[in-house]
């Protein structure tokens, strides 16, 4: 009994050791495959399954099998002008036209369910909450919390500046909101089940992405900020941080830059395995280790002419790929 337990032990660490040793070895992957948008502009997706790209050029919806890279053309409708968002199976489609109102459109139905927000102001931003029956609208720096079946009013929340980018933890428990100021910038963490915040922190610099994901009970929070500093150079870093305790657990700073050049446009943090992916100004993307920061992978775009090229990053629920979004293209990676 000694004996087994002994080896049952030895195995069991034996095993550990290696699966982390091998999390943190250096990512050995192919060069990306590239799918070519049906628009030359910046291109991310409204929804995104683990075989599938939905995006939109802002007159039409198209959808892409990443498999065979075929792009079918899903919608074409001028009920809207703004798409906020469509619900994972395609049968629920969320837009906005150019004053303030907001369309749930249902797959099998004719006419779309219309809400008007109280503020008067553009609806610009949205998104449909992945696995829930949640539709969030920004307007202006509100939050309004939809049942998109029937847009009965779920949540409503103020914020203090006017959001600029909804994220979502890969269950759908929780949404990220990121608001951008003029001086401050606000990070929050919306719990759906529990009907609060769990997380408001503020920050002297600009915001200009940040992703998140729940791992042993803790918020893991990746955001990119840049600071203009008196001379103009710009301070890019990367922080990676315990969101409820605000505690910084590492950073990451890149080379100072006037023109911004080397700054952090884009992050996503994987959804299982202790990796965050970033893409930067200066064409490149990195995936590093999540817990050490250490560089596991890069990659230059070399091939794309606009200088702010990741417009966006993000791994597929499954966390098999990697979709970063540049100019009038998808890149896709096996991870």
């Amino acid at each position: 009994m000694k004996k087994l337990f002994v080896i049952i032990f030895l195995v069991f660490f034996s095993t550990n050791c290696q699966v982390r040793k091998t999390e943190v070895n250096l990512l050995q992957l192919a060069a990306p495959a590239v799918i070519k948008a049906t628009t030359p502009h910046y291109v991310y997706p409204i929804v995104l399954t683990n075989d599938s790209i939905i995006y939109t050029n802002y007159k039409k919806l198209f959808s892409i099998k990443i498999k065979n890279k075929n792009t079918i053309q899903i919608l074409q409708d001028n009920f809207n002008k703004h798409f906020l968002g469509m619900s994972l199976d395609g049968n629920i489609l969320a837009s906005a036209n150019n004053k303030y109102y907001a369309f749930i459109k249902h797959k099998n139905q004719k006419k779309a369910l219309a809400i008007m927000e109280p503020h008067g102001d553009q609806l610009y931003l949205g998104s449909m909450v992945p696995h829930r029956k949640n539709l969030i609208i920004a307007n202006r720096n509100s939050i309004t919390i939809y049942n998109h079946n029937n847009f009965n009013v779920i949540s409503k929340m103020t914020l203090k500046d006017r959001v600029k980018k909804i994220k979502h933890s890969p269950d759908g428990r929780q949404s990220l909101f990121t608001t951008a100021g003029s001086d401050t910038s606000y990070i929050y963490i919306y719990d759906h089940k529990k009907r609060k915040k769990l997380v408001t922190l503020k920050t002297n610099y600009k915001i200009n992405d940040a992703s998140f994901n729940v791992k042993n009970n803790k918020i893991l929070l990746a955001v990119a900020v840049r600071k203009m500093r008196p001379d103009f150079s710009v301070h890019n870093r990367f922080d990676l941080r315990n969101a409820q305790k605000n505690k910084l657990l590492w950073s990451v700073d890149f080379p100072f830059s006037r023109y911004g050049f080397h700054e952090i446009t884009a992050c996503a943090i994987h959804p299982t395995r202790p990796l965050v992916a970033i893409g930067a100004a200066n064409k490149k993307i990195y995936i590093l280790n999540l817990f050490t920061g250490k560089r596991l992978y890069s990659y230059s775009v070399r091939y794309i002419k606009d200088s702010t090229t990741i417009f966006g990053i993000y791994f597929t629920p499954d966390g098999k790929k990697l979709i970063v979004g540049i100019f009038g293209s998808f890149l896709i990676w096996n991870i």
